[in-house]
């Protein structure tokens, strides 16, 4: 298959055609360049959510030196994807466009320095640290999706795992509730009583309520060939989940978000 032609089968299609002007050899790195940073971001992508899991029982990490294997898989994650992400952007910073983006995303590096500042006189520095690390993997991921994605057939790609992990996510939770509804974390009397569980109810609804709204932008919005049947699993799995975790916050944006959507 010519690099210059678009596939029909649904793989990645890094640059559709070749640009005006550009050799053929560069061409070639660029592609196999726009392929290593897929990969990339979808890893990251799946990764992402166990950053929001916790241990029944599991004390709060106080400092480094009671970090146990959770936390250490945390760091380890939030390494992965804020080292890899500015890796990858750090090598091409001479693109026009790569700049162009990090300049819409600058008020959003703007709240991260705010963030990171906070953790001076943060009574838990440990977990505010944990809190701004997450967020600083979210935004430097975010600006290479910007980037990476420039077409529309790699946005979906991009959509489709989101979807997907989001879906995985809550299909693991409601397996755990079914199994034993305290090991969840959705029982917020347990969370009350001073207990805990696999995921804060605030952040199964959070989670819940985004799943929902993505997985309807791509089906009523984007129109993509496979969201239709996302979508229903989607509803199945985050809609179950909105209810269970009981998250005022998470169901009333997805009650304002998901009809502007629609209507």
């Amino acid at each position: 298959m010519s690099l210059n032609a678009a596939p029909t089968d649904g793989r990645l299609v890094v640059s559709p055609e070749r640009p005006a002007g550009m050799p053929f050899d560069r061409f070639v790195a660029f592609a196999s360049q726009r392929r290593t940073w897929y990969r990339f971001a979808v890893a990251v992508i799946y990764m992402l959510p166990v950053m929001t899991f916790t241990l029944p029982g599991r004390p709060s990490p106080s400092g480094l030196a009671f970090m146990d294997q959770l936390a250490v898989a945390k760091v380890f994650i939030l390494a992965f994807a804020v080292f890899g992400s500015v890796w990858l952007l750090f090598v091409n910073r001479s693109r026009r466009d790569y700049r162009f983006v990090i300049g819409v995303f600058a008020p959003c590096f703007v709240f991260l320095g705010w963030a990171m500042t906070t953790i001076l006189w943060s009574p838990l520095k440990v977990v505010s640290l944990g809190q701004a690390g997450g967020l600083c993997a979210l935004l430097f991921l975010s600006v290479l999706v910007a980037v990476l994605c420039q077409d529309k057939l790699n946005t979906s790609r991009i959509l489709k795992h989101l979807c997907c992990s989001l879906n995985v996510f809550g299909g693991f939770i409601l397996a755990a509730y079914c199994i034993n509804p305290e090991i969840s974390g959705l029982d917020r009397t347990l969370i009350l009583e001073g207990g805990d569980g696999l995921v804060h109810p605030t952040a199964a609804g959070a989670s819940a309520s985004l799943g929902l709204l993505i997985a309807t932008l791509c089906f009523v919005v984007g129109r993509f060939p496979w969201a239709r049947r996302v979508f229903w699993i989607s509803l199945a799995i985050n809609g179950v989940l909105l209810i269970l975790s009981n998250s005022r916050s998470a169901t009333l944006m997805a009650g304002i978000t998901i009809p502007v959507v629609l209507y």
